[in-house]
């Protein structure tokens, strides 16, 4: 979500310099800088690679012996968040088109074992540039794929061993809910930005 929203105001910054409007291969190598400070950024603020010993948690009802549980996790890290690949862009100034493909290709996460493989975001927008109107989004479309989860983590809550049903979860259900309702999904991305970004023109 953060790169969609990062993609869009990365596209506005650009379209207020006036003389770069001439100029598609200079708002193109922009955007590319742009999402090299990202993942600079994201490595300078310890998230890549991210590293925490420990990490516990505890919950339970008024009347304990009903529902407790106890949960804890060491030694958890991840690696991958900052490698944003920009694998295709291209901005038209006739038609004041950006269309431009970026990927997470691998994020490991290290708690038991997760690996996120390939999340890829594609994004086709188009503008509408007046003196007197500004800056409008007149068409925008996302396109969110996820390769795919791989889970092996061991979780005990409250001596139950839920280990099997959480990796399914995160490895089946989840991949599997992402394809069956990608163009709802993708909606809501499009929903969600087009507000952003009328927020931000005013």
């Amino acid at each position: 979500m953060y790169v969609n929203i990062f993609i869009v105001l990365t596209l506005l910054h650009c379209l207020v310099i006036p003389v770069r409007l001439n100029d598609a291969r200079i708002i193109e190598g922009v955007i590319i800088s742009m999402i090299a400070d990202l993942r600079q950024s994201i490595r300078d603020a310890g998230l890549d690679p991210y590293n925490l010993e420990e990490a516990s948690a505890a919950f339970e009802l008024p009347v304990p012996v009903i529902f407790n549980a106890q949960a804890s996790v060491s030694d958890i890290s991840s690696n991958g968040l900052s490698n944003i690949v920009v694998e295709n862009i291209s901005f038209t100034v006739l038609t004041q088109r950006l269309r431009m493909t970026i990927a997470l290709p691998k994020i490991d996460v290290s708690i038991g074992s997760i690996e996120i493989n390939v999340i890829r975001v594609s994004v086709d927008v188009r503008i509408d540039i007046g003196l007197i109107s500004g800056i409008s989004i007149r068409n925008l479309n996302i396109d969110f794929t996820l390769g795919g989860i791989d889970s092996n983590l061991n979780v005990v809550i409250a001596d139950r061993d839920i280990s099997a049903p959480l990796n399914n979860l995160l490895g089946n259900t989840i991949p599997t809910t992402l394809r069956d309702y990608r163009a709802e999904i993708n909606q809501l991305l499009e929903i969600i930005i087009l507000q952003i970004a009328s927020d931000m023109l005013g």
